[in-house]
Formats: C-alpha cells, structure tokens, sequence
C-alpha cells in the first residue's frame, strides 16, 4: 500500500452555513481563518 503525503484536509465553507459548520466541526474541523468576507477556511490534520 502506498503512503500518502497528506497531512490535513482544508476547506471552504460560508459563514451563514451553519449546519455544515457543525457538521465539519463534529468530524473534528477546526477554524483556520477568515476566507473572505462570507466564509471561513477550515481545517483538519490528518493522523497517519
């Protein structure tokens, strides 16, 4: 099996899309930074 080199999975999603805000911080997203102003970027750090 191949090793893969990713370590963290980074998204965008809009500020006023709260279901889906919840839905990736309960998969363990984090807040990265402001994507702009109507969205963040999100982020997850892979455990390999």
């Amino acid at each position: 099996m191949m090793k893969s080199e990713m370590r963290r999975v980074r998204l965008e999603v809009r500020k006023d899309n709260t279901a889906a805000i919840e839905f990736y911080k309960s998969e363990g997203f984090r807040f990265e930074s402001e994507a702009g102003t109507e969205s963040f970027y999100m982020t997850k750090s892979l455990n390999m």
